[in-house]
């Protein structure tokens, strides 16, 4: 699979995203998401893809993504925004 096919997958997109956060936090205009161990560049990935109009950006580590937000006063829609695409990409384990 090349990393274009990869990236056009939603599928798999959606299950590293679902299954790679811990907690998504945030304080004043930043979010903190905490992820596990190497997830966090997946994570930002999709965050960048996702376009989000209220996100100027986000900056990954290891275990840590943090995204900036335009406004302080959007900080909780966009949690909640963030959080309903976690719960929604869910995959059922078999």
């Amino acid at each position: 699979m090349s990393e274009n096919e990869f990236y056009k997958n939603e599928t798999i997109i959606k299950a590293i995203f679902s299954h790679s956060i811990i907690k998504i936090e945030g304080i004043k205009n930043i979010i903190v998401i905490k992820t596990i161990s190497g997830a966090a560049s997946s994570v930002g990935l999709v965050i960048d893809k996702m376009k989000l109009a209220d996100c100027l950006g986000c900056v990954a580590g290891d275990d840590v993504v943090l995204v900036v937000i335009k406004d302080k006063t959007r900080l909780n829609y966009v949690i909640n925004d963030l959080n309903k695409f976690k719960e929604a990409s869910q995959i059922e384990k078999y």
